[in-house]
């Protein structure tokens, strides 16, 4: 077991170097992967080393703030309570380690003298509790002073009264320091018995979860498990208060992923994430609503602006690039399209079967449509004119994407009742001359997706045959990568916002995440059922994932570390975040939507916001005995 590993990126070898020698020097073991012996199976030798160091500091630099390992030996290390992290460039740590307190070690020489090295040394102190013991203390503290010139010439009664003296203080200040020590030791035992009762309460919710199959919001509201979960984040608070420490810091964290409260909440009556639209700026959120009506909020104040009728229910939204135009499509055969700002109908497309799906072109001057009659529609948006028609053989076409580029259209046709197993149901189309340029795979398919260079398309079966993810290469139609679940069928793709990774959520109750374009699985998260939909923050950050268990969950990329369990009954059928990563939507259909702010800075201040009780006298004579009873928080009862 080493005191402090360190986690870097190979470029910055060099000065890792120069801090391994000087922490050394303060008498601490240091492991970094230099150290591997050879022979020694590099990623089973780092995780052994990692798991095991009572420290982990990061070096952030340009190198790596884009490195998958240093990103997942800190979100690891971070898990912990036991990361901590400096940076030696001009950049900024990834968003989720942004509100840890980072040494800037810029222009650091190497020199232990230095003002810099010298607080990470007293963090790192602080961290693993490398202190004198009592007994040490007690002789540095008390002993006396060393004999000067004077002293060694003291008459024998003189020695007799300064012995007496000496014996007289030290026994009074040893006794003085006794007992601030059995003070100190008091008080570290209740914060260790809170921060322990406080993961043991969250600890007993969740065996409750995983051994009962129960949906997370019906354990919550109707089996009493919001007491429990609300009692492990009161006791975490009162650890933190008394004595703040990285073990509190994680138990209060760990509560407050699942204590999660919707800041909004509004209708929703969407099939899909088709039904569901932020425009591009984060200034309007759209959904399909009621059955005929679509409607828009102002995302600044969560205010309604506006409810645009059809005479049948509303399945899809979309926003234009400039986010100025919504997009709707209903089941009353029509697409139309309305001004945000002033709720007006700008214009009517020609009348077509049920819409299923709506995208606009990247540059805005189109508009895709699919739906039950066979086709594939683009429109000019300029004046409402079709300009093409993809004809498909079955008769339902349910998804329709632009490339990147807006020169080709990828299409998704197919009944799940047809009774054709073999027909490609996803097509690749010009969107100039709708001439059908190839066809990918066999069966059915749940989902495709462009990666946002436009060289690859992943698509997901919905074939109980094929539980694997594909991957495309767009310049050659050749399949190149399949990734796969553990069975079942695949419900969603979707490429990180830089296409380094791609997810993929299935009914096997998991969503994966793969690195690409090798399509390693970096880790996989589980929810009580399948997994129906899952999208990336606009900085690749975070990963939201939804599922018919009633739960949207919040990840760190590449970690998997659980950031936030939001709760909402019904299948989650929608999710997003707004373009800042403030805040999450998810949406179910059960005609509810809700809005979920995301950071935690203080989390202090967001427990007491996020709890309606206190802790009751009989959970505080628990936990604290005769202490005099307090509110943790005053606000609440």
């Amino acid at each position: 077991m080493s005191d402090v590993f360190i986690s870097y990126a190979r470029e910055d070898c060099e000065l890792v170097s120069s801090l391994a020698s000087a922490l050394r020097t303060r008498g601490w073991s240091v492991w970094w992967d230099s150290a591997i012996r050879t022979g020694e199976k590099f990623s089973q030798v780092i995780e052994a080393a990692l798991g095991s160091a009572r420290c982990v500091i990061v070096v952030w630099s340009q190198h790596s703030v884009i490195s998958d390992w240093v990103l997942a030996e800190a979100s690891e290390a971070r898990r912990h309570g036991k990361l901590v992290p400096i940076v030696i460039d001009d950049v900024r740590s990834p968003l989720v380690f942004r509100q840890l307190q980072t040494a800037d070690f810029a222009g650091w020489e190497g020199t232990v003298e230095s003002p810099q090295f010298e607080q990470l040394a007293h963090d790192i102190a602080n961290l693993i509790a490398v202190q004198p013991g009592l007994e040490d203390r007690i002789t540095n503290e008390l002993s006396p002073p060393p004999k000067t010139g004077a002293g060694r010439h003291l008459v024998p009664g003189q020695r007799v009264l300064w012995a007496m003296l000496v014996l007289a203080l030290i026994g009074g200040a040893t006794g003085g320091l006794i007992y601030q020590q059995q003070q100190e030791r008091a008080e570290i035992a209740l914060v260790t018995d809170l921060v322990r009762g406080a993961i043991e309460t969250r600890q007993q919710l969740l065996k409750r979860y995983v051994e009962g199959h129960d949906y997370w919001w019906y354990l919550l509201e109707d089996k009493g498990g919001e007491k429990l979960l609300q009692r492990s984040v009161l006791l975490a608070v009162e650890a933190m208060r008394r004595r703040p420490s990285a073990d509190g810091e994680k138990a209060l964290r760990d509560g407050l992923v699942l204590l999660t409260r919707p800041i909004m909440e509004m209708d929703y009556e969407g099939y899909s994430s088709s039904a569901l639209a932020m425009s591009p700026d984060g200034k309007y959120l759209a959904a399909a609503n009621r059955k005929d009506t679509a409607c828009i909020w102002e995302t600044t104040n969560w205010q309604e602006i506006q409810r645009l009728r059809h005479e049948s229910e509303v399945r899809a939204v979309a926003f234009s690039p400039d986010g100025q135009t919504l997009a709707t499509g209903s089941g009353d055969g029509t697409v139309r399209l309305w001004n945000v700002s002033s709720g007006e109908e700008r214009s009517r497309m020609a009348k077509m079967k049920s819409v299923w799906d709506l995208d606009f072109s990247p540059d805005g001057s189109r508009l895709v449509g699919a739906g039950f009659d066979g086709y594939a529609h683009i429109w000019d948006v300029t004046d409402g004119q079709e300009v093409q028609r993809m004809k498909h053989p079955l008769p339902r076409v349910e998804r329709v994407v632009f490339s990147p580029s807006g020169r080709h259209l990828v299409t998704v046709d197919g009944d799940a009742y047809s009774g054709v197993e073999k027909e490609s149901t996803v097509r690749l189309w010009d969107t100039k001359s709708a001439a059908l340029i190839a066809t990918f795979g066999q069966g059915k398919a749940a989902d495709v997706a462009f990666s946002p260079d436009g060289k690859y398309l992943a698509t997901a079966p919905a074939s109980y045959n094929d539980s694997s993810a594909h991957l495309w290469d767009m310049s050659t139609m050749k399949e190149v990568r399949h990734m796969e679940h553990d069975g079942g069928a695949l419900e969603s793709v979707a490429f990180s916002p830089d296409g380094k990774y791609l997810v993929s959520t299935g009914t096997d109750r998991t969503a994966r995440l793969w690195a690409l374009p090798g399509g390693d699985e970096l880790f996989h998260v589980y929810h009580q059922e399948r997994v129906i939909t899952a999208t990336f923050s606009v900085d690749g950050a975070y990963l939201v994932t939804g599922s018919q268990d009633g739960t949207a969950r919040v990840w760190t990329v590449p970690g998997g570390e659980e950031l936030a369990r939001l709760n909402n009954s019904g299948n989650i059928t929608a999710v997003l975040f707004s373009p800042d990563g403030e805040y999450v939507v998810a949406a179910s259909d059960n005609g509810r939507a809700r809005i979920w702010a995301l950071p935690i800075n203080d989390p202090l201040a967001e427990a007491c916001q996020r709890i309606t009780r206190n802790l009751s006298m009989e959970e505080w004579r628990q936990y604290l005995g005769e202490e005099h009873y307090r509110k943790t928080c005053p606000e609440r009862p």
